[in-house]
C-alpha cells in the first residue's frame, strides 16, 4: 500500500523552510511523517523516479545487512545515501 503525495514547493517560501531549496521538501516531509503517523514504521524506502530495483526477490533487511558489511556501516546509522554511477 502506498500514498502518492504532491508537495507544494511554494509553501516552502514561508516559515522555517524559506532558506532551503524546494528539493529539500521531501526530506522535511519524511521527517515530519516519521514523527507522527509513521512513528511505528521499521523501514522507510525512498526511490527517485528514475530508480529501478534489480533484485526483486531479495528482502530489504538482507540487502541492508549486505550493505552494512560491505561498507562497514554501523548499526546506529539512521540513513544511507547513494550517488549515481555508471554500471560496468
Amino acid at each position: 500500500k502506498f500514498r502518492y503525495v504532491v508537495l507544494n514547493s511554494s509553501a516552502m517560501k514561508e516559515g522555517r523552510l524559506r532558506d532551503y531549496h524546494p528539493n529539500w521538501a521531501k526530506v522535511f516531509y519524511f521527517a515530519e511523517r516519521l514523527k507522527t503517523k509513521l512513528s511505528t514504521c521499521h523501514w522507510l524506502l525512498y526511490l527517485d523516479t528514475d530508480a529501478f530495483v534489480r533484485e526483486v526477490n531479495l528482502p530489504l533487511p538482507g540487502f541492508l545487512r549486505h550493505l552494512a558489511r560491505r561498507y562497514k556501516i554501523g548499526a546506529d546509522v539512521g540513513a544511507i545515501f547513494a550517488r549515481e554511477r555508471i554500471l560496468e
